[in-house]
């Protein structure tokens, strides 16, 4: 079980009333929504194959007029252990190429409390990378996402999403 918040203040939202309110055309994370994020991960490690799966509700806390809705998150993902051949210690660098697939349901937004009709809907996207691990846990990644499919209310064609290069770069902290 792991818990998030996110929060980031001072964020500008611009609406526009035309016959209904629009949903913005702004990520997520540049708002000042705040998230508690709870999850459930099993994994299962075969030789040098792991397949994991997650399960996820997201909470969104309105900070403002504005509150995304809250969203369900499911992720499977494949990955396959290149390097080392062998395990000499932890400090061994992992490189590992997986690929992984991530479904979402939005439920509605809301302007003043009020639900917006335009809002919400299903996503599921697929990952192809490759990861590096340095010291059991520094993690590179870099993977290029395929849109499947999206019923999202958004301002760009359904089904004509563009796929993504994703470059990131965490540190895990255990205690």
């Amino acid at each position: 079980m792991k818990l998030n918040t996110n929060c980031i203040r001072d964020t500008r939202f611009l609406y526009e009333f035309g016959g209904d309110i629009t949903v913005p055309s702004i990520d997520f994370h540049t708002t000042d929504n705040y998230t508690i994020h709870n999850s459930v991960i099993a994994t299962n490690l075969i030789k040098k194959f792991a397949i994991t799966g997650e399960a996820a509700y997201n909470l969104n806390i309105a900070g403002g007029d504005f509150k995304f809705g809250n969203y369900f998150q499911g992720d499977l993902s494949m990955g396959l252990l290149i390097l080392p051949k062998e395990y000499n210690s932890y400090d061994d660098v992992n490189l590992n190429v997986y690929s992984e697939t991530k479904a979402y349901y939005f439920e509605k937004n809301k302007f003043l409390g009020d639900e917006i009709s335009n809002s919400g809907g299903f996503r599921l996207d697929t990952y192809i990378g490759v990861q590096a691990i340095f010291l059991s846990s520094l993690m590179a990644e870099l993977s290029y996402m395929i849109p499947l499919h999206s019923n999202e209310y958004v301002e760009t064609e359904v089904e004509k999403r563009s796929g993504s290069l994703l470059l990131s770069l965490r540190y895990l902290f255990f205690f």
